[in-house]
Parts: structure tokens; sequence; C-alpha cells
């Protein structure tokens, strides 16, 4: 009795076990304009909102920070400049992205450090935050895939090359400049495209809008069957076969921006 008392005590404060890294804190209900002020009075950037609802029930705010933009420098890493945090009044309760999780998702294994920083900052932001159950060993991260054969993080997809490829985009969410030669985009998703989230877990919506990646007079994307795992890491292989259509849908849309 009392080492089952001891293990639910460690569940409760949400210590994980064997290395792993939560994909997401967990945190009191705060709706759109409170979410929106209190990352703003912390020093991070707003790049714009988005629901996932059309009741307005779900929304996720986009933001970044000046740390968070140094480590996105190199060719390939912009997609971890763009930091979410994912309003649910359906759920009562805020998710916001793991910085240490997708950092060392996208990075890499060597900035744990810097990482860590980022970590504090958003816990001195948010007090009392939980760490979400949807989680994966830390040795894995870097080199995560959904299963074999199945694609990593730098396996990106190319969905257009050319110039003024930015002008293309129509109506994006939001767009940021990284630096002279990267742009990063928030943009929407098809209407039937983007359902695959209440198929496999509302609680998760941060996961959208999709991200567009431009530099070098290339448009990329993280491949969709990497990042919806990724960013769902309890999916099961059923639920993936779910959604089997999706990841070549959103392809499809995205590439469409561009012609």
């Amino acid at each position: 009795m009392k080492i089952a008392k001891i293990f639910a005590g460690l569940i409760s404060s949400s210590i994980l076990w064997a290395g792993d890294i939560s994909a997401y804190f967990i945190g009191e209900y705060r709706n759109e304009a409170n979410l929106t002020q209190t990352l703003s009075d912390n020093g991070y950037i707003i790049l714009g909102s988005y629901a996932l609802d059309d009741k307005d029930e779900q929304k996720t705010i986009l933001f970044t920070s000046k740390n968070m933009i140094d480590l996105s420098q190199e060719n390939g890493k912009g997609f971890f400049a763009i930091g979410r945090a994912y309003s649910n009044s359906e759920k009562n309760e805020t998710r916001i992205t793991n910085p240490l999780y997708f950092g060392k998702a996208f990075l890499g294994d060597k900035l744990d450090d810097k990482l860590q920083i980022l970590v504090t900052q958003i816990q001195n932001t948010f007090p009392n935050l939980k760490n979400s159950s949807d989680s994966l060993k830390s040795d894995d991260l870097s080199s995560y895939k959904f299963s074999f054969g199945m694609p990593k993080y730098n396996d990106q997809v190319v969905v257009a090359k050319g110039e003024a490829l930015s002008e293309k985009i129509n109506k994006p969410i939001f767009s940021f400049k990284l630096n002279d030669h990267s742009t990063i985009f928030g943009i929407e998703l098809d209407k039937r495209t983007k359902k695959f989230v209440k198929k496999i877990g509302t609680e998760n919506g941060l996961v959208l809008p999709y991200l567009i990646l431009i530099e070098n007079s290339e448009a990329k994307i993280l491949d969709p069957k990497y990042y919806i795992a990724v960013s769902y890491p309890k999916l099961t292989m059923s639920e993936f076969m779910k959604i089997a259509s999706i990841p070549d849908a959103v392809e499809k849309e995205i590439a469409g921006e561009f012609k």
C-alpha cells in the first residue's frame, strides 16, 4: 500500500520515468486574451492566433522569442522557432509546447542546456505547469520516426522551388522572417483535411496551423507522417490508419499554394 501511494504521488506530480520528456505542459485554463497578454508581458513575440473550431472553444496562440529564433538559424531548423499555446475551454486546460521535447526532436541532442533555459522561461511565465502524458524517451527524440521506413525530421518535403515564393501564399495566418534568407509561415488547411485532429485527439489540436519554411528559393514542410506522429507521441498504428490519407492531402494542399 505504501509503495502504491508513493507511485501515485509521483504520477500526480508529473514526474516522468526513464528519461521520458513530455511534448506539452498543461496548466489552468486561460482564454485567448489572457494567454496573449501573459506571453507578451513576459517578452514573447506574438505572431498570431488560430481557431481549430468554429465556436472558438479551441484557440492556439503562435509565439516566438529571441532565444528560440537564435536556435533556429541553420537551414531546415526554422520550424523550432514557433511555439504554441493552446486554450481549450472544452477540456478546461491550456497546453503549451515543451521546448525541450521539440528542441531535441527538431534541433538534435547537443543543446540541452540552452533548451532548458527556454523551459525555465515557460515555467516562470506560467507557474504550476504539469507534464502531459504524451512523451517520448529523451534518447529517441533526435532520430524519431513513427515506425520502420517512416520519415525523420530531416526528411522534409520540398513543395515548391523558385523565386518570390512568399508572395504566392494566400492569406497566411502569420509570417515571420527568421533571417535574410529564411521566412516561416503558418497556413490554414482545408476543412476536410484538418478534421484529422478530431479523429486522433483534439487535446493536441495545437498541432495546427501547419508550417511552411521558405529558404534559399525552396518551400519546405515537415513530412506529415513525421510531424503528426511526433506531435501525438501516444498515437497507435490503428489510429494512424484512420488518418492514412491525411499526409498526402496535406502535401497536395500546401503544394497547391504555389501554383
